[in-house]
């Protein structure tokens, strides 16, 4: 029983992991392309306030993932 929870356990953390990559590439994907955008565009701001509240969330769960990582199991 406890080899399976460890198991569990470890499954859940790389899945937590590799969301958690995976948002910040697509985040730093999307901020290339705002780049791309000229200032005087309106929606280049409106897209790099939420870029930072992208960046904002994923801190925030990132370090509430991280909490419960450490205070025992998934």
């Amino acid at each position: 029983m406890e080899g399976r929870l460890a198991e569990k356990d470890r499954i859940a953390r790389e899945l937590i992991e590799s969301l958690l990559q995976n948002v910040q590439g697509l985040i730093l994907k999307i901020h290339a392309v705002v780049k791309q955008v000229p200032h005087e565009e309106p929606a280049r701001q409106a897209l790099e306030n939420t870029l930072d509240r992208a960046d904002e969330v994923l801190a925030e769960s990132s370090n509430q993932i991280r909490s419960v990582l450490d205070n025992g199991s998934v």
